[in-house]
């Protein structure tokens, strides 16, 4: 399989997806002034057979499980069917798949195989991208910090340095590298240690106890700076832990407070949270109101039900709220869509999906 440098990159990432669903055993790429890949594909002999498409389809099934088996938000991936994916279909499939010569020998293994990489790609552009984002923005909060370099890292072994604590050992405790000169040890408070052990729980579980973890978060006001980074950093390898969440707008610095409140809602939103506790989240909240309504007016989440719309309708129509524009226009559609509600049967869904992507492309 020959390649050009320009497209090197992509072709060894469309070989790793492949051997993600355990389609190829290995490869291995020869530079050149023309490189190309020597790939052992994992391909019964006559792959478009019935039989061979029904184990082919199993085998996948289970190679991609394993695969998200490894990431701790995996789960709402993992368990989706390859046909629950619904992307629009890709660009130019016909010309691009006319590129490969057994295209209409195999069809029925290549739209097999094409189905399943949708189902990975959603968890790629879902979740991975976000990790990306958060594993970035932490080593930048490194980088720039200008606290002891060992507050960011001491979350992560489960302790817990108060925000003046300098180790004399990093280039922010001692500018001069005159290493031990100014050295302030932590605090030894062993009363937080069964505290700490049921944040760590909280954070593994399935299930998100807002009152629980408010009650929890008052043990650790002491410790602002480091909290925050524990919850950074959960969210490098599970982007949308509600406790870490939670946690990470809890002990926001002033200036990020908003994006972590909005982002803390449109999860829980999307996750979806039982509306109760989504509105229980937003009344939370000490940021501006009318940006988070408009984070919240999203389709198939918590807030796209008659219920979700009379909440964002009543906010909406608050004075403080209704002096943006964006969310005046939010609560005239949310007034439509109710009153098409009461007035339709339920026969007329229709007639309501058609309101619905009318209220879409208002915004579009």
């Amino acid at each position: 399989m020959s390649s050009s440098n320009e497209r090197l990159s992509h072709t060894e990432l469309a070989i790793y997806r492949l051997t993600l669903l355990g389609l190829v055993d290995d490869y291995f790429v020869t530079y050149g002034r023309k490189p190309y890949f020597d790939v052992e594909f994992i391909l019964p002999k006559s792959p478009d057979s019935p039989a061979a498409l029904a184990s082919l389809d199993h085998k996948m099934k289970d190679q991609l499980s394993e695969y998200l088996s490894h990431f701790s938000d995996s789960s709402n991936s993992s368990n989706k069917n390859k046909q629950e994916i619904n992307y629009r279909p890709l660009e130019n499939y016909t010309e691009k798949t006319n590129e490969f010569t057994n295209f209409d020998r195999y069809k029925k293994l290549f739209n097999l195989v094409y189905q399943y990489l949708l189902v990975q790609l959603h968890h790629t552009y879902t979740y991975v991208v976000t990790m990306r984002y958060d594993m970035l923005w932490n080593l930048q909060t490194i980088v720039t910090s200008q606290k002891c370099r060992r507050t960011d890292i001491l979350p992560k072994f489960e302790e817990f340095p108060e925000d003046a604590y300098r180790c004399g050992c990093c280039d922010i405790c001692s500018p001069r590298l005159n290493f031990l000169e100014t050295r302030i040890p932590p605090k030894a408070d062993h009363s937080l240690t069964e505290k700490e052990l049921e944040l760590e729980k909280a954070y593994r579980g399935e299930l998100f106890d807002f009152a629980r973890l408010i009650r929890l978060k008052d043990n650790f006001v002491d410790y602002p700076t480091a909290k925050y980074r524990q919850a950074r950093s959960i969210l490098e390898g599970d982007p949308n832990n509600l406790s870490a969440l939670l946690f990470a707008r809890e002990f926001s610095p002033s200036d990020e407070y908003a994006a972590n409140d909005r982002r803390l809602l449109r999860t829980a939103n999307q996750n979806p949270l039982p509306l109760p506790e989504v509105v229980e989240l937003y009344k939370s909240s000490t940021a501006p109101k009318a940006e988070l309504l408009l984070t919240l007016n999203d389709a198939d989440t918590s807030c796209d039900t008659p219920a979700g719309w009379e909440f964002l309708r009543i906010e909406s129509a608050k004075p403080q709220n209704h002096r943006n524009p964006k969310v005046a226009a939010m609560n005239e559609c949310l007034d439509f869509m109710l009153s098409i509600d009461e007035d339709l049967s339920d026969s007329s869904e229709t007639l309501k999906r058609k309101a619905r992507e009318l209220e879409n492309a208002f915004y579009a």
